[in-house]
Order: C-alpha cells, then structure tokens, then sequence
C-alpha cells in the first residue's frame, strides 16, 4: 500500500488513471509483448498529413491511411493525438450536418466514421490510461490536440508556444514541416524563442518533451531555414545565433576543473557547426542574389564563434565550398571593386597599374574572398577538385589567369557515381565569367576533345540573350555584377577576325543542340521560352521539350479550357516563364486610339496568364502560398506605363487595368499575403489613373475605384510599417527607399497631404532602419533623396508640424530648392508641374541650367 501510496501524482490524480491497482496492474504485466509495435508509416507522418485534409486530393490520396491509423489499437502518443483529432472533426461535421444538411459531407469521412464508432470504449480508456501512466494524462492530449486543431499553421504555432509547458518533439517537427503554411514571420521567431526557452539539449531532466540530439536539431534547422528564406531571410541571422546556442550547450568537459576533454562532444560540436554551415547556404527562393548578405551574416556567426573557443572546429571540405557559394553571390567588396577598375580590356583581363598604390599590390591582394577561401581551403589539406576550379572560375581565379569575381549563384554539385559531371560545371562556370557573348563563345571551344552538354549550351544562350537593359544605364556596374553584356572591344581586330571569333545566332546554337541528341528542360528550358520572340516560338521550345503534348496543349489559349490536372504535369518554373512571356506578349498602347488598333489576341495575354495561374496554384496548397513570381509577374505587366487591356481610349484603358489589377491583387493576398513588390505596382497603377485625370482636367473626388485603391494602398503600407516598427518582427521583405518615394507620390497625386506628413514623419522616426537599408540597396540615397524632394514640392506644411519633423531630422537635411526644381523638372509626365503650382500657388521658377536629378544625387538627405 505505501508503494500504491508513492504512485498518486501532486495533483491528486493516480497514475493508474481511473482503474483500480489490481486492474492496473494486470494490464502492465499483461503477456502481449508489444503495446507499441513497430509501424510500417510513421503516425507522425500521418498526423501532419491529416492537417493538409482541407485539399480534396490530400483527402482521397491520404485517404487510405486515415483509415488504417483510425484501426490502430496501440498507445503511441502520435496516433492517439490523430485519433483524438479525427474523432473531435467527426463530432464537428456531426454538428454542421444537424444545422444544415449536406450528404457529401456525411460522406465525406463516412468510412472513418463507421470505424472510430467500432471502437471499444474499454480498450480506448485503456490505451489512455496506459500513456497517462507515462505521464500524458488525457488532459495534456487535449491540450495537444487543441493544439493541432487550429486551422491556419500560425494559429496551431500561436497555441503551440502560448505555455512554457513540455510538449513532444515531434510536435515540433510537424509545426514546422514545409508543408504547413506559415504566413507570419513572427511565427518562426516564435519557435525559435520557444527552442532557446524550453529545450536544454544535454539535461538529464527534461520532463515529458525528449532530448534535442544532434541529428533532430539538424533537421528542425533545415525546416526553419526553408520557412526563413520564403518569409523573412534576415532572420537566418536568428537561426545562426540559435546554432550557436546549440553548440555551446553541447558538453566537452569530462572533469570540473576542464582539464580533459570529451572527444565525443567534440564532434558533435564539429558535426553540427559544418551541418549548419552548409544549411545556412542555401540561397533565397526569391532575390536570392540580392538576400545573400542574410545567408553571410548568419555563416559569420559561426565563424566567428569558432574563433573565440579554445579549440577552434574544424571545418570540413563541404563547408568550405558553401562558404564560397555564399561569397561568390555577395555584392563586390571596396577592395573587389578596386581591382575590377584596374582590369584591361582584352580577355583574360589583366590589371593595369594607374599609381604607386597599385605597384605596391600583391598577386594575393587582387584576390577575391571568394578566392581566398578556396586558398584556405587548399592550406587545410583538402584536394582540389572540378568543382572548385568552377568556384574559382564564378571567384575571379580560373587556371592562373587573373579575372573579377562574377556574382552568381553556385552551380551544382555532382557527387559519387556523377562527379564526372563536374568537368562540365567548370566549363559552364569559365563561359559564366566571361563579359559577353565573343568572350563565351571563345570558352565555349575551349575544350575540342569533349562534346558540349545541355550545361554548356545553356550558358551560351544566357550569353546571347542577356538582359535587355544596357550596361551604361546602370551606375557604378563592374564586370561581373549582373547579366548584362560588356561592348566587344574591336578596334584593332580586322574583319576576317571579327567574323572568325563571331558567335552564331541562338537559332543556330538551337539546331546544333537538338542535331546533337539534347531537348531543352531545366534552366536551359526557362530560359528560351521566357525571352521567346514570340508566343509560337515559346510553345515550340515547350513541344522540343520532354514536357506532355497534353499539358502544352492546355497551355495555349483558345485551344482548350486548361484544368489543374493536366497543368501540373508542367513544372513550376517551367509554369513561370510562360507566364512570364504572355506578360511580355501583351501588347501597349500606340499613338491611334481607334478600337480596332489592337488584335483581340494581343490583349488576351494577360488575362490568359491569370485564368492559368488560378487553375495552375489552387488554394490551400503549399506552392500557392510559398510561390510569388508569378503574381509578381502579372502585377507588374499590369502596371506597365503604356500597357493595353482595352480596345478604347486612354482613360478607360488606365481605368479598366487598374479594376483588374486590384481583382487580381486581392486573389494574391489571400495567397501569398501582403507583398511589397506588388504594393509598388499597384502604386504605379493607381498614379496611371489620376495621371490621366489630372491632364483631362477631371476630379476625383467620389471616384469610387480611386477611392477603393487608395485605401488598398494605404492599408498595405500600414501592414509593413507595423513590422518595422517592432523590433522583434521582419515583414517578408525589407521596405526601402524606393517604396517610400513610389508612395510619397501616390499620396501627392491623391492630394492626400496628411498621408504624406505622417509618412515622412513615420520615415524620421524610423531614420535607423532607412539608414542601414540605403547602404544595403544600391541606388539607395538617391531614392531616399527623391522622397523628400517629393515632400517638400508637394505637401504644404503647418509651422507646428515643420517643427516637430524638424527635430527628428538630425543628421539628415532637406533639399535645396534648386534640388527641388531639378527632381521636377525631370518627370517626363508633366504631372509635378501641376502638383507643385496646386501645394504652391504659383508657377514653378524658371532656371538657368541645373542638371536633373539622377543617381548622382547622393547627398540629399543624408548629411549636410
């Protein structure tokens, strides 16, 4: 009896739950030999499957499952949390059947139903009591349960971390599967407060929630990665604090004093700083060039932290090939962009020495720090393979010859039976580095005894048609910054040279590819049919491919009514760049202005592309949510300055763009949130309206759809304003200059003036954030300098409200009026003119000769 007595837990309640010891007891000592038998699928797996059920192909797919887990008669923790789940759904559908019926849904779950009723409730509150006698009494399972049950994946994390209480591992894991739709990056940070609080990895007492070992701690950084790339890349930087927390907790002292040391704890120490190190860099599913400071960020943390220890970790070959991944994508460095100015014109391009300084370099100081890792690398006694050549290649270091980094993404890594493959990495990455299309075409025949693969073909078409904007046009852009091809210098080549060293057409790169034996797909694929001349040629780049006639076929428009079925035997990417050709496809406004100027056709692109994007990404499925370029796409195609939609006069076309754009854009939020890219289209879609107004001379006052888009516009700023001024948030991505000058103008051409006023004094109040975003974003200062120029041309301002901007100003100025008049006299629309005379009451001055505002002006708010 003082045995039973022990047994009786704090609260009252006996271990044994609701039977008598005797009956307990027997049921403990019972001959059956396994009360939780292996299972050939995971109830974990099935649990977070039973999560996606809203998905009617989840439901018959996963169906089968459901059913066999619902017959289990074992107490494994998992399946009694499903079974709790599906009976607590049943009692739910039971209930909405009583207020309305509807016999698909009875039968929607009839089979479950008909076996959860079978269930002996005896045997049932056995398996409850026998889990309550390890410590999971049925009230804890109704609070994971509760837990489970709520209907968006932030609301089951918001429950999740609402208590301190231990909760299982597995639990963890589900929460923050790829397939759950996450939406908030809060969330993640969330779980991430909740690890750091509640784990403690190596304890010998961690209540009822299991160890976080090595191997688990691995797989929940790789989960919270994927969620951090789509979301909020910056809080990568949180994940790479969160490791090292980790790696600090792993014990390595095997005696009080220190002296000795547990080579065991070690490697594990080693084990999880090259896992993370590798993990942390994987590049952005969106801007990963322009996110891979995150990715950096969070790598030198580490680093950093194995520079402080005693014994310092070793870092092993694969992470020092991420570490170079990561490099080779990051922005050039002042010293990297001193040594690209100092680089001849002729390929290889040799540097030059302009002054002493440079006769001082080294052969060491030209390189990059993609180059010097790889040195690093070398000096730690790891071999040097293809892949790394092709990593020097993308660094600035190909076969001794000196060349500039190239920032790119890393290429792949064949290994084990493919490794061979790497050779042909190399000679894609020495045609990448090259600066235009004579240089590539040149390393496209650099190797005679080998024939060229769907690789190598595909980097010379990158090279052939690189983006259409012209190098010139972007300030301060050294080779390598981006696909933009360098001018061939020519001047001392003869003609028969120039012909010789010519590249061919991409039409005759093309043939040679498809006589040799290779079919486009993959990048190559992508590619050719965005940048397609036009859509038949996009469509025979598609039936070249491996893709089904059927789903090309549903592709085109007029040929038949595309279905979801058919459509997702089309790769997402693939999706995306003929999405992307149709946007380009649409055709733009000419001088006529008769209905019959444009083919019905050529406006059909667009809307084409949003009835495929519906079909294609159906609702509450994961690529929906975590999929944004081809929003993005037909956002931007709508906002486009001369885009036609209509066949009819220049307002009603701006009108009826802007009636689809905010059609579309509420389809967008309620699949990918709030998103900053579109809130800038919408931005310029809302100003082709009212700019066409204002020169008609027409009012907008009452102007229900300008209304309505104004408030759109203003809520969206107000949902990524919120996130900035939380410290302990990140909204999905970083709001900069350039969306403050887009909505400082929208606001001046709605005529909203106390819109504008509270937005510049939100930016001062927040100077900190700006200012670490302008030397983030190129082009920054003067985006910064052009919203307060649009500030001060177009909002009139009380001496009060002066005073209080003016005291948060600091180390900022405002504009001169000659920078004023110069950021005026640049808009091409005429419409600052009017903006300025209506804030104003008068003309703007004439003046002299003051150049127009352009990337030079730098110094306009930032310092005096």
């Amino acid at each position: 009896m003082a045995a039973q007595a022990r047994m009786v837990a704090q609260n009252g309640r006996s271990l044994w739950g609701s039977q008598s010891p005797a009956q307990a007891l027997s049921r403990l000592t019972t001959t059956r030999k396994h009360r939780t038998p292996f299972m050939s699928v995971s109830p974990t797996r099935v649990l977070g499957l039973w999560l996606q059920r809203s998905d009617p192909d989840q439901r018959k797919r996963y169906g089968f499952l459901f059913r066999t887990m619902a017959r289990m008669q074992n107490e494994r923790l998992p399946l009694m949390m499903l079974q709790k789940l599906m009976r607590k759904k049943l009692a739910e559908e039971e209930e909405v059947e009583r207020a309305a019926p509807d016999d698909k849904a009875l039968s929607r779950y009839e089979g479950l139903r008909a076996i959860l009723h079978q269930t002996d409730p005896k045997a049932w509150q056995d398996r409850l009591n026998s889990l309550a006698s390890q410590g999971w009494h049925e009230e804890k399972l109704d609070h994971l349960v509760w837990i489970m049950s709520a209907k968006t994946g932030d609301a089951r994390i918001e429950r999740f971390v609402s208590s301190d209480a231990p909760k299982p591992l597995f639990l963890t894991m589900i929460l923050t599967q790829s397939d759950q739709l996450i939406r908030k990056p809060e969330s993640l940070r969330a779980i991430i407060d909740y690890v750091q609080r509640v784990y403690n990895p190596f304890s010998e007492e961690v209540g009822l929630s299991e160890k976080l070992e090595a191997k688990e701690f691995i797989m929940l950084l790789r989960r919270l990665i994927r969620h951090a790339q789509r979301l909020s890349p910056s809080i990568l930087e949180d994940l790479g604090d969160l490791t090292r927390w980790y790696i600090l907790s792993i014990p390595w002292k095997t005696s009080v004093s220190g002296d000795n040391h547990d080579d065991n704890g070690y490697h594990k120490r080693c084990y999880v700083f090259n896992s993370a190190l590798t993990l942390l860099s994987r590049p952005a599913p969106m801007q990963p060039l322009l996110l891979r400071e995150f990715n950096w960020r969070a790598q030198c943390l580490l680093l950093q932290m194995s520079d402080t220890m005693d014994r310092p970790l070793v870092i092993e070959k694969t992470s020092y090939r991420a570490i170079r991944t990561v490099l080779i994508g990051l922005k050039k460095s002042e010293a990297e962009k001193w040594v690209a100015m100092r680089y001849s014109k002729s390929w290889p391009p040799y540097r030059q020495d302009f002054d002493g300084h440079d006769v001082k370099r080294t052969f060491l100081d030209d390189q990059s720090r993609s180059v010097k890792a790889g040195s690093l690398m070398t000096a730690a006694g790891y071999a040097e393979g293809d892949y790394d050549r092709a990593l020097g290649a993308l660094g600035g270091m190909t076969l001794g010859s000196p060349t500039v980094q190239t920032r790119s993404q890393p290429p792949r890594d064949w290994k084990n039976d493919e490794s061979h493959q790497n050779f042909y990495t190399m000679w894609a990455m020495k045609i990448r580095s090259t600066r235009n299309a004579q240089e590539a075409w040149s390393q496209f025949n650099a190797f005679t005894n080998a024939e060229p693969n769907l690789q190598i073909y595909t980097e010379m078409f990158l090279k052939l048609q690189p983006s259409r904007s012209k190098v010139e046009a972007i300030p301060q852009c050294y080779p390598g910054d981006a696909r933009e091809a360098y001018p061939v210098h020519e001047a001392n080549l003869s003609e028969y040279e120039l012909a010789r060293l010519a590249p061919p057409t991409v039409g005759e790169l093309y043939s040679r590819m498809i006589h040799q034996g290779i079919r486009p797909i993959g990048i190559c694929l992508q590619h050719l049919v965005s940048v397609a001349d036009t859509l038949e040629q996009g469509l025979g780049y598609l039936r070249d491919s491996r893709l089904c006639s059927e789903a090309v076929s549903h592709l085109e428009w007029g040929n038949t009514r595309p279905t979801y079925g058919v459509l997702k035997r089309v790769p997402l990417l693939v999706f995306s760049s003929y999405i992307h050709l149709l946007c380009q496809k649409q055709a733009n406004r000419g001088r006529r202005q008769d209905k019959q100027y444009h083919r019905y056709s050529e406006l059909r692109c667009v809307p084409h592309a949003i009835e495929l994007v519906k079909t294609r990404l159906r609702p509450n499925t994961a690529e929906r949510a975590s999929f944004r370029p081809v929003w993005q796409m037909i956002c931007k195609a709508l906002s486009r300055p001369y885009v036609a939609v209509v066949a009819s006069n220049e307002l009603e076309n701006a009108r009826a763009a802007l009636q689809m754009f905010l059609d579309f854009q509420e389809l967008a939020e309620r699949a990918i949130g709030p998103d900053t890219e579109i809130f800038i289209y919408l931005c310029r879609t809302l100003q082709k309206v009212l700019i066409v107004q204002y020169h008609d001379s027409r009012s907008i006052q009452g102007d229900e759809l300008v209304e309505e888009a104004h408030c759109k516009v203003t809520a969206m700023f107000s949902t990524f304003s919120s996130y900035v001024a939380q410290p302990d948030l990140e909204q999905p991505q970083p709001i900069g200059p350039v969306h403050l000058h887009t909505y400082m103008r929208t606001l001046a051409i709605l005529g909203d003036e106390d819109g504008s006023i509270n937005l510049m004094l939100w930016t001062l109040q927040n100077k900190s954030y700006f200012d670490k975003e302008v030397e983030r974003i190129g082009r920054g200062q003067s985006m910064l300098a052009k919203t307060l120029c649009a500030f001060e041309a177009f909002t009139r301002v009380r001496e009060d409200q002066r005073a209080q901007l003016d005291s948060l100003l600091q180390d900022w100025r405002w504009p001169t009026p000659e920078e004023v008049q110069d950021y005026i006299e640049s808009d091409a629309t005429g419409i600052s003119h009017k903006l300025y005379e209506q804030a104003n009451g008068a003309a703007l001055n004439e003046i002299s000769s003051i150049g127009i505002v352009d990337d030079g002006m730098t110094s306009i708010g930032i310092t005096g």
